[in-house]
């Protein structure tokens, strides 16, 4: 049964929500065409993650939402943003064999108080019947927040940050709320994928 929510945004302000579109399939970067599948920076390198579905991009009202939801415990926007995502997934991306949430580190667990990307997937689970794994991902050591770092530096900043748990799935889905240069997925997509896990993809809200 679907979760009955009130929308916190009036339908005035919904039209607003802008869709990313001809975005690389990997990394979400624009591309020229809905027909280019791949930046020319994913076009040139091994990707770990096989389909990213992003649907929005971080700008308002979206970005208000999420930064309420995140930062001053907007909890019950959470069922609002995860039937937003929902509402733009394919069939396709339904074929997945579990939800894996992008973890965060006790130490900035207890600092927030609880993970966004673990509530936003308990919905997506509950909503679409797709068994939610968190214990698959767990973050091993803290790192310095993403968004003030370079992508040379993002990369360094996870290296070895993530550990994936060895599981019988062959098709997992990587859960997060916004994604930049793709950079923590990636981390862990290469995670699964040297444990022998065939097809990981990622779904994200927006694209910052």
């Amino acid at each position: 049964m679907t979760t009955q929510y009130q929308a916190p945004i009036c339908p005035c302000c919904e039209k607003h929500i802008q869709i990313l579109k001809n975005a690389c399939h990997s990394c979400a970067k624009p591309t020229a065409s809905k027909d280019i599948w791949f930046c020319n920076h994913c076009r040139l390198e091994s990707q770990n993650i096989h389909q990213l579905y992003v649907p929005y991009v971080y700008t308002e009202p979206l970005k208000t939402l999420i930064h309420q939801f995140k930062f001053y415990e907007g909890l019950d926007l959470v069922v609002y943003l995860a039937h937003k995502m929902i509402e733009a997934l394919p069939d396709e991306a339904l074929k997945t064999q579990a939800l894996v949430p992008v973890p965060l580190h006790r130490s900035r667990l207890q600092q927030r108080g609880f993970n966004q990307t673990l509530l936003l997937a308990k919905v997506l689970s509950n909503e679409l019947g797709v068994p939610l794994r968190p214990d698959l991902c767990v973050k091993k050591k803290p790192t310095p927040a993403q968004a003030e770092l370079s992508k040379k530096e993002r990369i360094q900043n996870l290296s070895h940050a993530f550990q994936c748990i060895h599981n019988d799935f062959q098709h997992l889905t990587i859960i997060d709320d916004v994604i930049t240069t793709g950079s923590t997925l990636g981390a862990i997509a290469q995670g699964f994928q040297e444990l022998g896990v065939r097809t990981i993809d990622a779904w994200a809200l927006c694209k910052a």
